[in-house]
């Protein structure tokens, strides 16, 4: 028979009984008093004293963020909005009864008081690029930020909340502008909240460079604002950045500037799907104006926004592009101050590579590149204007 070790936060112990969280069936001591520490990790039976709810849950990030609780023994509360079906693949994150489904309206305080009342942690990564017929960027970023903010003054729990980089208050981009202020919200409502500006996030799951992997198998790729410099984050890499917040005490009411090891611009982010999918010399390349592509891109969301599609160019993540670099300033707290050097985060071409090659033709499916580097990666052709 397996031995289960359990392990629990100092100044906080959690009795575990059936039912959910709803029912009243958690208690703890000395609520949300915990101290936690690297010490109180364990294994995914074990007990680490932090019962959190992770907003946003059911997207990309959520993938990540959930599973990482859940495997040193978090308590997981994940509201959804849709149907019950939308979480099922998060309930393996956690061990049996600890992850708990809860239904919320980003609208309804009640809800969002239900689904935070046992909490003492609480996560929100809701967010939006692009408006949808029942959300505008506003109703988001902004007012779901708000309602949850405030619903989280009245009890005594950690807060951390997901921006973007480049969020400004007077940015030229609205979806920055959207983010900057309701970090704004976030803070006049929460002095203490942790909040973390992720350069643009690459993984298996994203919409960016899947996005333009499916530009370059159709064999033409739009690309706009090409001199821009990035420095995007692996999805794995930002997870554990959230969770030094969860488990440290510094990073409150600090802003954090989420970035990978290395900076890129937009045509070398081209370049290397291009090059992954072994498509260089068979695609061809569309440089857009700024105002061409703000043209498109405003085009193809109206479009798409009543169709329930993703466009493959949208005006806000061009105006968010354009706004200026997503790259460290230097105003804020980085990866170094977690502890996170050079070496231990990912490159886009040491993990794109695993997805990205999805899009070869299938002869080259299964070709192993010699150098995966972005230095070493032979510029295309001159692309037609």
């Amino acid at each position: 028979m397996r031995k289960v070790v359990k392990r629990t936060a100092s100044k906080a112990k959690v009795y575990q009984s059936s039912g959910y969280l709803s029912q009243s069936n958690y208690q703890y001591e000395q609520k949300r008093n915990y101290t936690p520490s690297m010490d109180v990790v364990g294994g995914r039976s074990s007990q680490s004293g932090i019962v959190a709810t992770v907003f946003g849950c059911t997207g990309m990030m959520g993938n990540y963020v959930v599973p990482t609780l859940g495997s040193f023994g978090s308590n997981i509360v994940v509201p959804f909005r849709g149907e019950l079906s939308a979480i099922n693949h998060l309930k393996p994150a956690g061990d049996i009864g600890q992850i708990v489904p809860i239904w919320y309206s980003p609208y309804h305080k009640e809800s969002i008081r239900r689904a935070i009342q046992h909490s003492s942690l609480v996560i929100n990564m809701i967010g939006a690029s692009r408006e949808t017929k029942n959300y505008s960027l506003e109703d988001a970023n902004i007012e779901t930020a708000r309602n949850i903010a405030e619903v989280c003054a009245e009890k005594d729990v950690r807060y951390i909340h997901l921006s973007a980089m480049g969020a400004d208050p007077l940015s030229p981009s609205r979806f920055a502008r959207t983010k900057g202020e309701a970090e704004l919200v976030v803070r006049s409502i929460l002095p203490k909240a942790t909040i973390i500006r992720p350069a643009p996030v690459f993984c298996m799951q994203d919409n960016w460079l899947n996005r333009i992997g499916l530009a370059t198998k159709k064999g033409k790729v739009y690309m706009h604002s090409i001199d821009t410099r990035v420095q995007p984050i692996y999805a794995a890499d930002l997870t554990n950045m959230i969770m030094s917040c969860v488990l440290e005490d510094f990073t409150q009411g600090k802003i954090i500037e989420a970035c990978g090891p290395t900076i890129y611009t937009l045509a070398q982010i081209y370049t290397i799907v291009q090059y992954i999918a072994l498509r260089e010399d068979t695609v061809t390349n569309f440089v857009l104006s700024d105002q061409t592509a703000r043209f498109m891109g405003t085009v193809q969301e109206k479009i798409c926004k009543y169709l329930w599609k993703t466009p493959s160019i949208s005006n806000t993540e061009v105006e968010w592009y354009q706004s200026g670099d997503l790259v460290e300033t230097g105003e804020h707290m980085t990866r170094r101050d977690l502890g996170y050097t050079t070496d231990k985060l990912s490159n886009i071409e040491e993990i794109a590579v695993h997805y990205i090659k999805a899009f070869r033709d299938d002869q080259r499916q299964h070709m192993e590149l010699k150098h995966i580097h972005h230095r070493d990666i032979p510029f295309l052709k001159q692309p037609n204007q």
